[in-house]
């Protein structure tokens, strides 16, 4: 049954055949950005006064949140500081009358739109984020987890002197806030559709330039966990039917409900139009890159609207292409499966 609903009610996707990038001739070095907004900083003095007020405007939210009849998502933003998360909680709030909460290692803006915000520790991001969590959830307030969107995420340069700690940077900032928050499923994911949604990228799809390798390796292993995870779940497409068919899968299945109904995706963008970008590539024509708010609407879609959420599994690449129009050229962005 899984099967049919998911070929059917998802039509303006399409496979595409060619999964690998145009290579770029830009120059390396320029590619010295923060690609998702990301922070490397340090905290802002005012953290914890952040916190405290947003945890006190969560706790109100869920209370209304409870007695509202028709309900609201309650969605989880990692690396809701930067440009892309910060963004994407926007948009949820505004638009889709979602309950925010951000977590990050650096605070929010005085003014976002957050309900609550967990401060993350660049170094510890699985226990801070646990209990972060937790304090959340108290005798009060039964926290529930609609959708856990991960938009962490950067990029830096291979250190020819030591390119193993490159690795380990990329790995420590793309890929462990991934599987963080991955272990928070069993106890706080809803069993009524949910969704986890974290980014990749289509620059991982294809062999890179020896200074990209510590990148392009942190992604792939995101691809790889995220299609691992869905394939697992009741909306997964392939994977090992021997492994589902176990008896340790089926226990595993049976033990957390969340499952049958979780869709796990990855969106793949190629470089994301920020700030940070546009100073790092100045001489770069930029047209192409990929708005924030282009990635926000199409996960605001699969939060609200279920029926319109890929297989879980999927990867997803998000291109910006030209188009014509009545009034000139412009740019528009689709959304391709590439697995």
């Amino acid at each position: 049954m899984h099967l049919t609903q998911q070929f059917t009610r998802w039509p303006q996707y399409q496979l595409r055949r060619q999964l690998l990038p145009k290579r770029s001739n830009t120059n390396a070095a320029s590619y010295r950005s923060i690609q998702q907004g990301a922070h490397f900083g340090h905290r802002h003095d005012d953290a914890i006064s952040n916190v405290t007020q947003l945890r006190s405007n969560f706790s109100s939210s869920s209370d209304n949140n409870r007695s509202n009849s028709g309900g609201q998502k309650t969605v989880l933003i990692l690396g809701s500081s930067g440009t892309l998360g910060s963004t994407v909680a926007s948009h949820l709030k505004q638009n889709h009358n979602c309950l925010t909460i951000g977590a990050d290692i650096t605070a929010p803006n005085p003014s976002s739109p957050l309900d609550a915000f967990l401060l993350l520790s660049p170094t510890d991001t699985t226990s801070t984020l646990q209990s972060g969590i937790q304090s959340l959830h108290t005798d009060t307030t039964d926290l529930q987890l609609d959708a856990i969107i991960c938009t962490n995420g950067g990029f830096t340069l291979d250190d020819p002197t030591n390119p193993s700690l490159t690795h380990q940077q990329m790995m420590t900032l793309n890929y462990h806030p991934v599987v963080a928050a991955a272990a928070l499923l069993p106890r706080y994911m809803t069993t009524h559709q949910g969704l986890f949604l974290a980014m990749g990228a289509s620059a991982a799809l294809a062999p890179s330039a020896p200074t990209h390798t510590a990148y392009g390796a942190s992604k792939a292993a995101v691809h790889h966990y995220l299609h691992s995870l869905g394939v697992m779940t009741g909306l997964g497409l392939g994977g090992s039917r021997a492994i589902k068919k176990s008896s340790e899968e089926l226990k595993r299945i049976q033990a957390n409900e969340y499952l049958d109904s979780l869709t796990v995706l990855g969106l793949l963008p190629h470089v994301l139009d920020t700030e940070v970008n546009r100073e790092a590539m100045p001489d770069v024509d930029g047209r192409l890159w990929t708005k924030p708010m282009d990635l926000a609407r199409e996960i605001g879609r699969w939060v609200s609207r279920p029926e319109f959420r890929p297989h879980s599994g999927s990867l997803v690449k998000a291109l910006t292409r030209r188009v014509k129009g009545e009034d000139g050229d412009g740019c528009k962005t689709e959304f391709h499966l590439v697995r």
